[in-house]
């Protein structure tokens, strides 16, 4: 919260507020009309507890639903909107953590307050701030519908604050790792080879590798079509809906190659009885395979992780992993970027380059760059000027 003055003497006021109905920052700046600073704070504190405060109930009489019923029929509903890994998650948290802490709550009068002590009771039982946050999330895109669909009159998910999350450290190989491992899968259990070699050299993410199909690859043009993503035998479009190309290594399209011809002729990837694969599958296989190679163990998604990383430490420019990705926003690609501080430390450096500082060198880049300018004729020297 601050005050201030203008060069009429009048306070102008500047802060942030919490939208009672979205839960979201909003900017507010007008000013007080008043010319003494305590005055103008008090009013600007007043403006901001008004702001704040949740609109009276409106005269239609909402309708009674308990957290628990409501819950249901949110999911119910929006099952058909959702992608089934979503539609997993979201399930989860409401059956696991929200139903049973707010089970027979009535919609109507669920507190921020009540919300709060929820959050306070997770953190005690050893829950990340992370995980919170997305209970938090789902309790908030729940109740956001109950005040569309005349439940509720505010959001008290979206009032609660968030959690402050502390930074994760991305996991992941580097390239000698990765290879040592691809040499384990290619001697120890040669069947996984084209699917481990594929994950490690395009960062495709698990349910697209699962949604493969030999139509989606171009041997030719050495390229393959990211355009579905399968997950329980649902076939759904890739995460964010982007679909993208991503090219093949000489090693990825030789070993593609000779696995064309195994178990399936739709499906690039299969079980050995040429059904498409599974999580479980691939958890148990990848867990050997790390094992054999006395390698760190890591989750299956830390592979595109290291295709990332590596390429970053290699120098591919943020951008360009972006797009090999497949992600929606450049800040989801900026936690590699910490791995790109030794080409960064390179420029850095430059200032200590020899003749850097040689008066000689400023003197005829500047008369290069700048010399129509600072040598035109008639110039009067500074000093001269009175």
């Amino acid at each position: 919260m601050k005050v201030r003055k203008r060069e009429s003497g009048v306070y102008m006021t500047e802060f942030q507020y919490i939208h009672p109905m979205t839960g979201k920052k909003t900017r507010f700046r007008r000013s007080t009309g008043l010319k003494k600073k305590a005055e103008a704070l008090e009013l600007a504190m007043r403006w901001k507890r008004e702001l704040e405060t949740p609109p009276k109930p409106a005269t239609e009489k909402k309708k009674k639903a308990a957290f628990s019923g409501f819950a249901k029929h949110w999911i119910d509903i929006h099952a058909a909107n959702l992608k089934p890994a979503t539609l997993d998650s979201y399930t989860t948290i409401l059956r696991v953590h929200l139903v049973p802490e707010f089970r027979n709550a009535d919609l109507r009068v669920l507190s921020v307050e009540q919300v709060e002590a929820f959050k306070a009771k997770k953190l005690k039982a050893g829950l990340s701030a992370k995980s919170i946050n997305n209970y938090l999330g789902v309790g908030g895109r729940l109740y956001r519908s109950a005040i569309d669909w005349g439940y509720a009159d505010t959001n008290p998910f979206w009032r609660a604050g968030r959690l402050k999350e502390a930074p994760t450290e991305t996991q992941f190989w580097d390239r000698e790792q990765s290879d040592a491992f691809l040499a384990t899968v290619r001697e120890v259990e040669p069947k996984w080879y084209a699917f481990f070699l594929t994950a490690l050299r395009t960062g495709m993410r698990q349910g697209e590798l699962f949604g493969l199909q030999w139509g989606d690859l171009d041997f030719v043009k050495k390229r393959i079509r990211i355009q579905r993503a399968l997950r329980k035998r649902v076939v759904n479009t890739p995460k964010n809906n982007k679909f993208r190309t991503v090219p093949m290594t000489q090693q990825v399209h030789d070993a593609l190659l000779a696995h064309r011809s195994l178990r399936s002729r739709e499906w690039v990837f299969t079980r050995d009885d040429g059904r498409p694969l599974t999580r479980n599958a691939i958890k148990w296989a990848f867990w050997r395979l790390t094992r054999a190679a006395g390698l760190p163990e890591i989750r299956f998604h830390d592979l595109r992780h290291s295709f990332a990383s590596q390429l970053v430490m290699a120098g591919v420019p943020l951008a360009g992993v972006k797009e090999l990705l497949g992600h929606a926003d450049i800040k989801m690609t900026m936690r590699y970027s910490h791995l790109s501080q030794s080409e960064t430390g390179r420029y850095v450096t430059a200032l200590e380059d020899e003749g850097w500082n040689s008066p000689s060198r400023h003197d005829s880049e500047n008369r290069a760059r700048f010399g129509h300018v600072r040598d035109f004729e008639g110039s009067t020297p500074l000093r001269e000027v009175r």
